[in-house]
């Protein structure tokens, strides 16, 4: 029962944290676009398509942590991202950039140092253990996955996620206050990122 409730408990605090990440990259995409090249470790179509698919599979993944869907896999895409992220920070104090590290946090803006470093190591480590601790079958917090069984637990499941995820995805895109990455075209985001110091 302890393990349980240890699960239930880190799958909805990880799905917490990156939903409020996402939200603001997902209202805001031309900030978001601006943060990824600022960090000046990709080209610049690479770090561009990047600023637009990251929101989306964060999105997804926090869908199903909070379902409690497909813990295991939602786990290791957790800590994928949040290693890659560590590692992207760590590489720029190593060049002794400072920038906003992007973490979203329903729209507050943090500059990349010993807090977003121990926090983002702390958030990784969750999901490693939740990795470890959730159970390898087919299961849900909030829907009956688990009783219907077989391949058709996963296409039931998957398929809620999904829809989940997309009509999230439709309200935060639709309340969005900016225009969105595509209006101003690549070169417009390159030139708001060069005029905050780019390259730099």
């Amino acid at each position: 029962m302890a393990r349980e409730l240890f699960e239930i408990g880190l799958s909805l605090f990880l799905g917490a944290i990156w939903f409020t990440a996402c939200v603001p990259k997902i209202r805001h995409p031309r900030s978001f676009a601006v943060t990824v090249l600022s960090y000046d470790l990709l080209p610049v179509p690479a770090a561009l398509a990047l600023s637009r698919v990251l929101p989306l599979v964060e999105l997804t993944f926090t869908v199903t942590l909070v379902f409690g869907f497909a813990l295991p896999a939602a786990a290791v895409v957790s800590a994928t991202a949040l290693a890659m992220f560590l590692t992207a920070m760590v590489a720029n104090l190593a060049r002794g950039r400072q920038i906003d590290c992007g973490c979203g946090v329903l729209g507050g803006s943090r500059r990349v140092g010993a807090f977003t470093l121990a926090r983002t190591a702390v958030l990784l480590g969750c999901s490693v253990a939740l990795a470890f601790v959730a159970p390898r079958e087919w299961t849900a917090f909030w829907f009956p996955v688990a009783a219907i069984g077989g391949p058709f637990a996963a296409l039931w499941g998957a398929g809620l996620c999904l829809a989940a995820s997309a009509v999230l995805w439709t309200a935060l895109t639709r309340s969005s206050i900016q225009r969105p990455l595509a209006a101003g075209g690549s070169h417009s985001v390159a030139s708001d990122w060069k005029g905050t110091g780019g390259n730099g």
